[in-house]
This record gives C-alpha cells, sequence and structure tokens, in this order.
C-alpha cells in the first residue's frame, strides 16, 4: 500500500451498487465513493459464501470481505456428522487439510488415532508435547471451539425459524492492497483473504520487510487487518435506503482505521506460567489469550476470562462481590472436577470484544481484592475452608504494557487453583453464591462442575429425580477424576526430574565461546525487553561483564529498569540507534559516542520521559517505518570488522517477556544481528522460561528458518544465571574496594563509576593488588608464574611484578642505580615551585625506564594519587579534566589535597599538557601548593645529550649497568632458576644480564633463525615485525591480523595458536594487550635489539632487500 499524501487527488468518488442476490434489494447511488460489491458463492456448495467490495482512495485501493464466517464454516462439512463428537479420525484429518491447511499436523494426528471424541478434548500442551508448533496449536485449539459453537447455532436455527445464522454472524473485514497487485475480484479472494482465527496466515500476511517498506515510501508497515466489527454497526444492503447516513459514515472513517488497525492487529500470547508467583510477568495490551477451555488432562490449566466493570458502570461493593462470587464459583468447579485452572480478571470473555482479549482493570487498590478474598473465602466453602484455601492461591497482580512498551495503569487479577489430590481425595466441594436482592442477602448453595469452557451448576436442575441421577454419576466421576489426579501428579513429578537438563553447562560453554573462564577481552552486546524491577537483583552479573553496548527495548529502563539498576554503579552514556547512522568515519563515531571506554546504552525504542516526539516510544507500525532501518545502520556499524572483531564479539539476548508478535523490535533487531553476523554463531538467548522461549524459537524459525534452541537458556532462574556467570568470570587481578590517600594520612574509596569517568587514567591504589580474588584461587600460582614469566621475557612490567617481589621468602624487585635521583626530583625537600611541575626521564629503549619510573610510582603510591595514562590519542584537555577529577574524588570540601603523579610514555607536548593541567584545576588552587607532577619517559637514543639540552628536571639511562647492578641480575638469576623452567629464555632479562652484548644478541638471532624459510608466510610475517620493531620504537602487529596473515581461522573457538605456528621463532616473539578501542592482543619482538639484529640476518644471509 503506497500513499504519497502531497500527491493525493481531491476526493469525488462514485458509487456502484450491485443489489444484493440473497436479500433482491436496490438502494440509492451516492456520489462520494467509488464502490463496487460483489456477493457470490463459489462454484461449489462448499466454497466460501462472501460479500466483495472494492474501495479506491486517492490511488489506494481495498478490498473488502463479508464474510459469513459461521454458515460457512458449517457449510463447508455438510458431509460431516454434525457433532464432532462423532467424527472419524479420517474426518479429522480432512478438516485440518481442507479447513486449517496443515497437512503435516493432520498426518501426525491420523497416524495417532486421533478421532473427533479425540479431537474435542486436545489441549494446547498435548500438541506441543506432540512436536506441533506453538502457533498452529493455538489455531487448532481456537477453531474446534470455534466449530462447536457454530455447529450449536446452526443446530439452534434449525430448531427456530426466527434465527438466521447468516445476518446474525456476519462480519466486514478489510485488507488493504497495493494499486499495483490489484488483480481481478476472485484472485483477491483467493490469495488476501486472512482468518482472524487462523494464527499461522496472520503471521505472514501481516508483514512486510523493512527492507521493502524503506524503499517503497510506503506509509504503512504492514497489510491493514481491522478488528472485527458486529453486523449491526453496519447497514445491510438490502435496506441501503433507509440506512444510507449511517453507511456513510462507516466507509468515511475508513482513512482514520486505516492508521490504526495495525495496533489493533491480533496477536496470541500465552498466559502466565501457571501457579508461579512471577512479579515480573507483564501482559501486553489488546493480546489475545488463547481460548477458554474445558478439563484435558487434569495438570494443564483451564482458563476463564471475566471483566469487572468499571466504578462509573458500578458500586464498588457489587464489583467485589462480582469479583468474589466469580473466583468461588471457577475455583469450587475446578476443585470438584479435579483440574488446574486459572480464572483471568480484565480479559475479554463476553460478547462485544474479541475473545482473550487483554484490556486490563483500573483498580484502586490491590489490597481491596485481596482482603474480599480473605474474609468471604469461609463464607463460601464453610467446613471445607482449609481445604479450600490450601487449594486456592490469593489473587495476583500483573500490569499491562502498552504497545509502545510503556506501562499503563491498568492490571489483569489471577486466581490459581491447585486442587491437588492430597487436599481434595475424593470429597465434593458445595458453595454458597451470595445475591442480593431488594437489600436482604441471599445464599444459593450450589455445586459446580467444569463442563467445558464453563462452570456449571449441577443444584440448578429443578427436577429431583434427573438431579437425584446426576449426583450418582457426580459422585463416581469425582472418584474417577481423583483417581487420574492422583496418577497424573505422580507421573507429571517424574517426568520434571527426567527433563532436567545441563543447561548449566550449555550457558558456560556458550558465553565463555567454549573456554573455561569468561575473558575480559571478550566485547559483549546485550539486547533486552523490559525487566520487572524485583529481578534487578539477580542482574549484578551485567555489572561485572565488560558491556560493549546494551540494546534496550524498555522506553522506561533508564527510570527504573535495567539501566537505572546499572548506573548506581556503573556508568553508561545513552545514546539512540541514530547516532550510530553518521558519515564520520568509524573513529570519529567512537571517539564522539566513546564507546570502548564506558558502555553505550542505546535505546532502540525512544525513552518515555523525552521531550521530543521523536525520541519518544513508537507502536509496532511506526517503528517499523521510522526505527527499523536505523536499527539495521547502527547494527552494521557495530558487527563492522573495524569496530568489533567477530572472533570476540558475544551477543546476549536477554528476554524477560514473551514475544508474540511478528514484527516485534527485538526480533527485528534479532534479525538484522543475524545477517550481518551471517547466523547464529555469536548468539546466546537467555529465556526467562520455557513458555518465552518457545514463543522466541518459533518466531525466529518462522523469520530465519533456523532453529535456536541450541543457543537458548530457559530452564534456568535469573539467579542460577547470574551465580553462574560471576563464577565463570576471571578471578578478580584487583580489589574490590580500592583506597585513595587523602590528607592526614588518611583515605577516601576509589568508587567504580568515579574510575570509570577516568577512561585515560590506570590509576594506581593504595592497596593494590591486596586481597584480591585471584590469590584465593588454585590457579593463584601459575597466575603468579606467568606474570613474572611474562616480564622477565620482555612484556610490560605490571603492579603485580612489584606486589610479588615483596611476598615473604622472594627477593625484592631490582632497585637501579637511578632509582634515589628519581625519587628525590619527585619528593624534594625545599618544596616546589609551581602547582604542577614536569620531570623528564630520558632513557635508552628496552633498557628499564619505564620500569624504574613504575617502580618509584608503586613505592609513592600511599602519598600521592598515582596514575599512568594510558590512552595514547587523548587530547591533552581531555586528559587535564579527567586528572583534575581524580585530585579532587572523595574530596566533599576542598581544603587541601594529595597530590597527582602522572606518568606520561613518551608524550609529544608535555608542556601543553602541563598548561592544560593548570587551566582546568585553576578554580581549585592555592598558591605554592602542589597539585600535579608529569613524570614524562621519553625513549632516545642518546640519552645523555637529550638529558643536557633539557631545561627541564630530568635524569637519564643508557643500555649499560654498573657493577653494582650486575650484581643483583646475576642474583636474580638464581632466584629464577629455582622457580622457573628455563629462565635462560627469557631473553629480555638475559639481554640485561649480558649487560646488552651484542655477541650475546647476535647468537641467540642466528640460532635461532637458521632454518628460517621467508618463502612460507611464518617468515614473511616474521620478516615485517623485525621491520617495524628496528625502525618505529614500541610498533607492534594485532594479533588478528597475524593469526588471518599466517591462515588460522576461528582462532577463539579452535586450539591452534600464533605461537605453535611460528615456533621456534615465536621464542622471538610476545603477545600482549593494547587498550586502543577496547583491549586486543598484539604481537612485536621481545626487544628492539633482537628485532635489529634478525633484520640483518635477514638483508644479509637471506637476501631480502628493504623498501624505499
Amino acid at each position: 500500500m503506497r500513499s504519497d499524501r502531497s500527491m493525493d487527488p481531491p476526493i469525488n468518488y462514485k458509487r456502484e451498487f450491485i443489489p444484493n442476490r440473497r436479500e433482491g434489494a436496490d438502494s440509492p447511488t451516492p456520489s462520494y465513493l467509488s464502490m463496487k460489491s460483489d456477493q457470490s458463492m463459489g462454484p461449489s456448495s462448499r466454497m466460501m459464501t462472501s460479500d466483495t467490495t472494492q474501495l479506491s482512495i486517492g490511488g489506494v485501493h481495498a478490498t473488502m470481505h463479508t464474510e459469513h464466517h459461521g454458515m460457512n464454516r458449517v457449510s463447508n462439512l455438510r458431509e460431516f456428522p454434525q457433532r464432532i463428537e462423532d467424527w472419524t479420525k479420517e474426518h479429522v484429518k480432512e478438516w485440518l487439510i481442507s479447513s486449517l491447511k496443515l497437512p503435516e499436523v493432520a498426518t501426525k494426528l491420523y497416524e495417532q488415532d486421533v478421532s473427533g471424541a479425540s479431537l474435542v478434548c486436545i489441549e494446547k500442551q498435548d500438541l506441543t508435547d506432540f512436536g506441533v508448533k506453538f502457533g498452529p496449536a493455538i489455531q487448532i485449539i481456537k477453531n474446534v471451539e470455534i466449530l462447536r459453537n457454530d455447529l450449536e447455532s446452526v443446530g439452534r436455527s434449525m430448531r427456530s425459524p426466527e434465527s438466521d445464522p447468516f445476518r446474525r454472524q456476519e462480519r466486514f473485514r478489510f485488507k488493504a492492497i497495493p494499486e499495483a497487485r490489484m488483480g481481478s475480484h476472485e484472485e483477491t479472494l483467493d490469495s488476501d483473504s486472512v482468518k482472524s482465527e487462523s494464527v499461522a496466515p496472520s503471521l505472514s500476511s501481516s508483514w512486510t520487510s523493512v527492507e521493502e517498506l524503506r524503499h517503497s515510501g510506503s506509509d504503512v508497515a504492514s497489510p491493514i487487518l481491522l478488528p472485527m466489527v458486529e453486523s449491526e454497526s453496519i447497514p445491510a444492503y438490502g435496506n441501503m435506503e433507509d440506512n444510507t447516513k449511517q453507511s456513510e459514515t462507516s466507509i468515511s472513517s475508513f482513512d482514520h482505521l486505516r492508521e490504526t488497525a495495525p495496533n489493533l492487529e491480533k496477536r496470541i500470547c500465552p498466559p502466565r506460567p501457571f501457579d508461579q508467583n512471577d512479579l515480573s510477568f507483564t501482559y501486553i495490551q489488546n493480546d489475545t489469550l488463547p481460548p477458554e477451555s474445558g478439563p484435558s488432562n487434569l495438570i494443564d490449566p483451564v482458563h476463564e476470562y471475566k471483566l469487572l466493570p468499571s466504578t462509573e458502570e458500578a458500586s464498588e461493593i457489587d464489583i467485589l462481590e462480582k469479583f468474589s462470587n466469580e473466583v468461588f464459583r471457577f475455583s469450587a468447579a475446578c476443585m470438584n472436577s479435579r483440574t488446574n485452572g486459572t480464572i483471568h480478571f480484565g480479559v475479554t470473555g463476553g460478547h462485544g470484544h474479541m475473545h482473550g482479549q487483554v484490556i486490563g482493570q483500573n483498580l484502586p487498590s490491590f489490597n481491596m481484592y485481596t482482603d474480599r478474598f480473605d474474609m468471604h473465602l469461609k463464607e463460601h466453602f464453610g467446613e471445607e475452608t482449609n481445604i479450600a484455601r490450601a487449594c486456592i492461591r490469593p489473587p495476583k497482580f500483573f500490569q499491562v504494557q502498552r504497545l509502545d512498551g510503556a506501562t499503563s495503569d491498568k492490571w489483569v487479577i489471577e486466581v490459581d487453583v491447585v486442587p491437588s489430590y492430597s487436599q481434595t481425595q475424593e470429597k465434593l466441594f458445595y458453595t454458597s453464591i451470595i445475591s442480593e436482592q431488594n437489600g436482604e442477602e441471599y445464599k444459593t448453595e450450589c455445586l459446580f462442575i467444569r463442563q467445558g469452557p464453563k462452570s456449571i451448576n449441577i443444584l440448578a436442575n429443578n427436577n429431583p429425580r434427573s438431579l437425584q441421577e446426576k449426583m450418582r454419576g457426580l459422585t463416581e466421576e469425582v472418584k474417577c477424576w481423583s483417581s487420574a489426579r492422583k496418577s497424573k501428579e505422580e507421573s507429571n513429578c517424574q517426568q520434571i526430574t527426567q527433563n532436567q537438563n545441563h543447561q548449566g553447562q550449555r550457558l558456560k560453554q556458550l558465553i565463555t565461546h567454549g573456554r573455561d573462564t569468561l575473558e575480559s577481552s571478550l566485547q559483549v552486546i546485550v539486547v533486552t525487553n523490559k525487566c520487572h524491577p524485583s529481578l534487578h537483583e539477580h542482574l549484578g552479573f551485567l555489572k561485572e561483564m565488560k558491556l560493549f553496548a546494551v540494546l534496550e527495548f524498555d522506553p522506561e529502563s533508564d527510570m527504573n529498569g535495567t539501566c537505572s539498576f546499572y548506573r548506581t554503579d556503573r556508568i553508561a552514556n545513552l545514546h539512540y540507534p541514530r547516532m550510530y547512522n553518521t558519515n564520520d568515519n568509524v573513529s570519529t563515531v567512537i571517539g564522539k559516542l566513546n564507546l570502548f571506554k564506558q558502555t553505550s546504552w542505546v535505546f532502540c525504542n525512544g525513552r518515555a520521559n523525552e521531550v521530543s516526539e521523536a525520541d519518544r516510544p513508537f507502536s509496532t507500525s511506526e517503528w517499523l517505518k521510522k526505527r527499523a532501518g536505523e536499527i539495521s545502520d547502527m547494527v552494521s556499524f557495530l558487527c563492522n570488522p573495524d569496530v568489533l572483531s567477530k572472533d570476540r564479539l558475544l551477543v546476549v539476548f536477554m528476554l524477560h517477556s514473551g514475544v508474540t508478535d511478528i514484527s516485534s523490535p527485538i526480533l527485528e533487531a534479532f534479525c538484522a544481528i543475524y545477517r550481518t553476523l551471517e547466523g547464529e554463531d555469536n548468539m546466546l538467548c537467555i529465556c526467562k522460561d520455557s513458555n518465552v522461549f518457545s514463543q522466541w524459537r518459533d518466531m525466529i524459525n518462522t523469520r530465519c528458518k533456523v532453529d535456536i534452541t541450541s543457543k537458548c537458556i530457559y530452564e534456568l532462574s535469573l539467579t542460577e544465571i547470574d551465580c553462574t556467570i560471576r563464577k565463570i568470570k576471571e578471578p578478580q587481578t584487583r580489589s574490590s574496594r580500592r583506597y585513595l590517600p587523602s590528607s592526614g594520612s588518611s583515605s577516601v574509596l576509589l568508587t567504580q563509576k568515579d574510575e570509570e569517568l577516568m577512561t585515560v587514567l590506570d590509576i594506581l591504589s593504595e592497596n593494590e593488588c591486596e586481597n584480591t580474588e585471584i590469590e584465593t584461587k588454585d590457579t593463584f600460582e601459575e597466575f603468579k608464574t606467568n606474570t613474572e614469566e611474562d616480564f622477565y621475557r620482555g612484556g610490560q612490567v605490571t603492579w603485580w611484578n612489584f606486589y610479588l617481589s615483596e611476598r615473604p621468602g622472594c627477593l625484592p624487585f631490582i632497585k637501579r642505580d637511578k632509582y634515589e635521583d628519581l625519587h628525590n626530583l619527585i619528593t624534594p625537600t625545599e618544596g616546589y615551585t609551581s602547582p604542577c611541575i614536569i620531570i623528564n626521564l630520558f632513557h635508552h629503549p628496552g633498557c628499564g625506564g619505564t620500569t624504574l619510573a613504575m617502580h618509584v610510582l608503586w613505592n609513592l603510591r600511599c602519598k600521592f594519587r598515582c596514575a599512568v595514562l594510558k590512552n595514547t590519542t587523548a587530547q591533552n584537555s581531555e586528559i587535564a579534566v579527567q586528572v583534575t577529577h581524580l585530585l579532587t574524588c572523595g574530596k566533599e570540601k576542598q581544603l587541601s589535597y594529595s597530590p597527582v603523579l602522572l606518568l606520561v610514555d613518551n608524550w609529544e607536548d608535555v608542556e601543553d599538557l602541563q598548561r592544560c593541567i593548570l587551566s582546568a584545576a585553576n578554580e581549585k588552587k592555592k598558591p605554592d601548593t602542589l597539585m600535579v607532577i608529569i613524570l614524562n619517559c621519553e625513549r632516545s637514543q642518546i640519552p645523555a645529550e637529550s638529558s643536557r639540552n633539557s631545561r627541564l628536571d630530568n635524569v637519564f639511562m643508557i643500555n649499560k649497568l654498573s657493577t653494582k647492578e650486575q650484581s643483583f641480575f646475576e642474583v636474580k638469576l638464581k632466584e629464577l632458576k629455582g622457580h622457573h623452567q628455563k629462565p635462560e629464555t627469557f631473553y629480555a632479562f638475559m639481554i640485561m644480564t649480558n649487560n646488552f652484548s651484542e655477541k650475546y644478541i647476535k647468537n641467540l638471532v642466528c640460532n635461532t633463525l637458521k632454518d628460517l624459510d621467508t618463502s612460507r608466510k611464518e617468515g614473511q610475517l616474521f620478516s615485517l615485525l623485525a621491520l617495524l620493531n628496528t625502525y618505529v620504537n614500541g610498533s607492534y602487529m594485532a594479533l588478528s591480523l597475524c593469526e588471518d596473515f599466517v591462515g588460522i581461522r576461528n582462532a577463539l573457538w579452535g586450539k591452534e595458536t600464533l605461537e605453535d605456528k611460528m615456533n621456534p621463532y615465536s621464542t622471538l616473539l610476545m603477545r600482549f594487550d593494547i587498550e586502543e578501542h577496547g583491549t586486543y592482543q598484539a604481537v612485536r619482538f621481545l626487544h628492539q635489539m633482537i628485532a635489529s639484529n634478525c633484520l640483518k640476518v635477514l638483508t644479509g644471509k637471506h637476501k631480502l632487500q628493504l623498501g624505499k
């Protein structure tokens, strides 16, 4: 359906009317609407009886089908027995194929000898247990119920000549179709007619792909389906002359209905899981619950729907009286029939509404209903009150959610009935229904049982003999029902035990990508819908994971949802999908949105508290038109290999409520991610329960033709999921509570939220490495060994290296000769000359200059607020703001400060950084009070000369050890031999132990490269790294690029590593972590002197030429 409002012609229509053949009446021809009506019977008497009307409105055509549902369904079955119970299995099979178009299901039921008598007893759970999907199962159940009603109506009409089944059940249905697709009248009838009672057809016909929509320019997201309208609201064609005005009103409102219809489209959703007090459960307004049902296997609950009058229609006392009477009538019927059941208030069950539609009730108070329940239970059940109390659950209240995802002020009240055998035995339960007449209360004794979808009172029979016979029969039936109940309870208990599986193990496998722990290098995107506040306490694992982004479909999340919970302790930036869809390059977008540094919380359907209409929540149809494209573009950006590597990406869908709409926004997000990632390998779906899972699985299967079961967790509670993920997280190597020094030798707490605000700083706390989780694990010795080996092989020193050297029985960390000089410059006895000073440390690459600087910081961590600048691309102004925040962090009253000691490595313009810090801290500084010391480590090939030319205080180091230092290294080597295997392979440490001997390095390189084949990929990668590390200090290559180059695929899941592939040359290389657009691993040579000697061998022995 296309609509170009700018091109709409003026309304000037003509109406042609074809007389109704059945009624044979004529009517005048209004001139405001072009309308063709044809009522016809198909070639066979078993075809659909239909009135068809074609409308043309401003170039938009629509077809109206007036279907005579009841008689049509019955006429189709004219050769069948009148009662469904009398059908054979052949009849059932033919009906399923011809009427419902379910040949596969028909064959399955035929093979199981399902006759008509079995068909009327079948429940949804029976079908789903048999392998029938949710949609067809609901379709069958509802159509059986409708057909039974139709057969009863036809039977009554045969006995009552005044009844007209055609007129009584006549309905209008509209379906908009594009002008380009308007075919013949017969083709429209065959291909475009959609039955409201059929779930599967409505799913397929109510969806237009977003891509098609975006490129079509259409104003509607899906074909228009209007709700059923009672025939009385539309004039009969035989009386057109008397009803012209009413007819004009109905048709002229078509434009309004065309816009609102998508929001009213019927959606089937399952009820709340039975007998579960799930406070987080919500219903969605206008969703439709399965039809009311009779007893089946006694365990699957029967359902009954009621809509209480509003306070404008009845008094509060009358409303409560109706509530209690309905509850106890239904409960007694379930108890006597020994079947589980739920009665729902706020769901339509009568005439004038779509059956089972969720409307909701306005409740001034929950207590008035629970009090009514408690006070009148004994009044209704008398001596059996205790048993009734054990079987009837107190009322539960569930909020109704609007179509745009926001909460409404309406509620559904539900009462569960569980007549367990241990309570009911073989008893009959009488109840009293209270009514009021002429100001006096009357009690009527009743004995209710369930008969089909209704509760009937056995005692209402006024014939004593008939009643006596019914009572005798009922007594025997109750015995049978009680026995069946007992047997079913026992078998059901065994089945639950047998159905338990190892979903905990599946969760571990999926969330860790098959590894033992959830590594911090994994980038996680969470996609979630509305979560009830009562479940927030079980979402703690989200705060401990490294969340790259959260795609949020709850418009109220930042007020009372998951986002609000997360932001109490963590930083999350609130974004919209359109912010990712700009013409800027990837790096610019990453910088603007602060990606990788702080979590991006993307509101995919707007926010309820936004002032701008453009950013407020949309209905599903509006969302599909205006936001679905933004989601698709955003997903393309996030899954771009230049942003997130697929090998390190995990997408977690958290479904706190069911998805029953084929055009649901969160389902569209799944499809976009599925397309972009080319499958579901990187996905994990956490479903609230098995009902939510089954809906999600079926919807995905319908849209993507893939079974998502193996990627879903649905049998674990949120508590179990929370604890499992926390347990498999990498053990914390930092203290859970970190402290900073403050004035007067005091300390202040460094909160995680404060630390996340300082994205460019690696902060050294007073209690760094103390009381950490890793020290309590069995893996601590392995962690300790690996930490030392990485450093002594040539890796960057960490705070753990200093901490471990202070443990009992360990040699202290080697203190270089220049340590005291640098320490004295930082802590001069005569005081400081400026609030922000600079100290330079010039050093040869690889001689230990940065290690010396960090050693000084470690020992001054209780006097200064120490930090290392970890982002080499940050602007000086940004660094200055964060350094100032560190200076004032935890200080309510700014009377004095503990100075900041900031280590920067090879910073280009350190004096500009000094000016920015002074400017940012201008309001906080006091005369002659030190605020910040910048310690700048600068690599230099001529450190001594650089020191002499510098006008700032400085220290320099060269690649030569003093005699004192050599003795320290020799003692340390002996210690390493006692704790490590082959410490002679710690080449960076051995280079220093051998006092940077060129001979030692040359022998090492020649022995390692004697069999190097430079024609192979491994040799070529080695050559490239040697060239880079020789001429560019601090250069490296991303590990993923190296793996791709040598042909390693799916490294995250596989067992082959780059070290294995590059052996034996990998002994000269090392991998390490880089923080740049997130944390990733990179590869470089162990030492710059090793790289330069390798390059000499490559250009000499292997005759490789350097590029010019």
